[in-house]
């Protein structure tokens, strides 16, 4: 799901926080912090969190859970290298939660739906609303109801 949870089951189980350092105007660095629910298995007050263990219904070892991480961000980093940027994001939306696909929003204005079309380079996202209008939000200015 944009922007940065990891859906299984329709429940989260991981969030992605990036904080991009500029220079200019130029992305110099980034630090990418990942937080996984691994074999947590009470979410109190969190109807919509589960973890990898209460999904898969066994025990994780959190050292190979770990590498395996390591090894997939080593994987994608490497494919950015090789074939560049816009390869890597037609992945990324290929994998966007509830894409093409008649959704109910919120925003500041009340409820509406449309059906999510991509995030452009920015970091927005497309939402198709009424009559084939895109319109593009911003990072906490909408928010998807599933």
């Amino acid at each position: 799901k944009w922007p940065n949870d990891i859906l299984s089951a329709n429940n989260k189980i991981c969030g992605i926080l990036i904080e991009n350092i500029i220079k200019q105007t130029d992305v110099a660095g980034s630090i990418i912090g990942i937080g996984l629910n691994v074999n947590q298995t009470d979410f109190k007050d969190l109807p919509q969190a589960s973890s990898l263990q209460n999904i898969i219904g066994k025990h994780f070892d959190l050292d190979e859970v770990l590498h395996l991480i390591i090894e997939q961000l080593k994987f994608y980093f490497e494919l950015f290298d090789q074939s560049g940027f816009d390869n890597l994001k037609a992945l990324y939306q290929s994998q966007l939660f509830r894409k093409d696909k008649p959704s109910t929003f919120s925003n500041e204005e009340g409820l509406f739906t449309g059906i999510i079309k991509g995030v452009t380079k920015e970091g927005l996202l497309k939402v198709q609303i009424e009559d084939l209008i895109i319109k593009y939000f911003d990072l906490k200015a909408v928010k998807l109801l599933y």
